[in-house]
């Protein structure tokens, strides 16, 4: 099974290309490309040609019939950190809209030198973060040319594998070589994306992958609306249907916003994004989980950060996901109320997004693609 799925993919991937040929052809693609080298538009400022410019991701959207290009700047074999743009086309291939973030690359001196090893950026890295007494890491994959990409791991450092390539960093009128590091941190589980001068072995910059939400225990209105709502809130009897979730459904955002109320069957306010609904993943009638499972989300508890197992509330042959939450309790009391919020929301997410362009041949996140296009993990 697994290596079919493999040959499908692969076979995928060839489709893919072969559809970017002949959209090549057809004219689309070199519109978009003549659109940036004649500086047209926002490219008025910068000079490049074909060799300079490598589309990234190609996709045309089914709602909007628009398609989408988007274009990573290169100087021979490395990558141009952050040079990237795109440009959206109608079916007439004429321009919708464009943006651009290129670099001229003859008003930069490129810096040739990698004095700094691999494993030398990634204890720059650790020690930049405070992380003390790393191993040295251990190279799983490598390329010798080109942007040398490795992945490696390092348990002391990152949870999962840490991921390394070169890239040219535009600083100050230069392009500095660097090691572009990204891994997740152990102890926080932050996923950061470091660039590491590859002659000093400095940092250069970062940015970090992970977007967090903490409620502000000193802003006066949501202490008000907190202590507003600090009550038990329990399913009310005889009211509870099958296929049915007990949450703070949109627009209400967090229990400081509002209360929780019955939602059923919601996968039917979008039955194109979600068409055997949340539990299938087979695309036959009938769920596969009774659980917080299915084609869009596994939702369940990691409270040991290792990324695996974890309890899921089950909500019977019925699908009723009703549990009690009292917020004056700590967190793991409701549990299951929570896991079952979680996954309502990122469900509702998932079908909303669809309704946008954001479908199987985008790249969203599914199990199963329902012989809609995109690859078939």
């Amino acid at each position: 099974m697994r290596n079919t799925r493999h040959f499908l993919a692969i076979f995928t991937l060839l489709l893919s290309f072969s559809a970017l040929s002949l959209y090549s052809q057809s004219g689309i693609e070199r519109s978009a490309l003549d659109y940036i080298i004649n500086k047209q538009g926002p490219f008025s400022n910068v000079n490049l040609s074909d060799e300079a410019l490598k589309i990234s991701s190609f996709h045309k959207s089914k709602p909007s019939g628009t398609t989408h290009i988007y274009f990573q700047q290169v100087l021979g074999d490395l990558t141009i950190y952050n040079a990237v743009g795109s440009v959206h086309l109608n079916d007439a291939a004429e321009i919708q809209y464009a943006t651009n973030r290129f670099i001229n690359p003859e008003s930069h001196i490129k810096q040739e030198s990698e004095d700094i090893s691999l494993h030398q950026a990634v204890y720059s890295t650790a020690a930049h973060f405070g992380i003390q007494s790393v191993d040295e890491s251990v190279v799983i994959q490598s390329e010798t040319s080109g942007e040398k990409a490795h992945v490696l791991q390092n348990e002391k450092m990152a949870h999962g594998d840490i991921a390394a390539k070169l890239v040219l960093v535009p600083v100050d009128g230069q392009l500095r070589l660097a090691w572009n590091i990204s891994f997740e941190k152990r102890d926080d589980h932050f996923w950061w994306n470091v660039r590491v001068d590859a002659q000093t072995g400095e940092i250069i910059d970062k940015n970090s992958w992970t977007v967090e939400c903490n409620f502000d225990d000193h802003a006066p209105a949501y202490r008000f609306a907190r202590q507003a709502k600090r009550l038990k809130s329990q399913s009310l009897p005889g009211t509870f249907l099958p296929n049915t979730y007990n949450v703070y459904s949109f627009p209400v955002e967090a229990p400081s916003d509002g209360s929780r109320s019955m939602i059923t069957e919601p996968w039917n306010t979008a039955p194109n994004a979600s068409p055997f609904g949340w539990h299938d993943i087979d695309g036959l009638p009938g769920n596969e989980f009774t659980d917080t499972r299915g084609n869009n989300v596994f939702a369940q508890e990691d409270a040991d950060g290792d990324d695996f197992g974890g309890d899921r509330p089950d909500g019977g042959p019925n699908l009723e996901f009703d549990f009690p939450i009292d917020l004056n309790m700590s967190p793991p009391t409701y549990l299951d109320a929570a896991t079952a919020n979680l996954f309502y929301a990122n469900n509702f997410l998932h079908d909303v997004t669809y309704q946008y362009g954001f479908d199987e041949s985008a790249g969203n996140f599914q199990y199963n693609n329902y012989g809609n296009g995109g690859l078939q993990d």
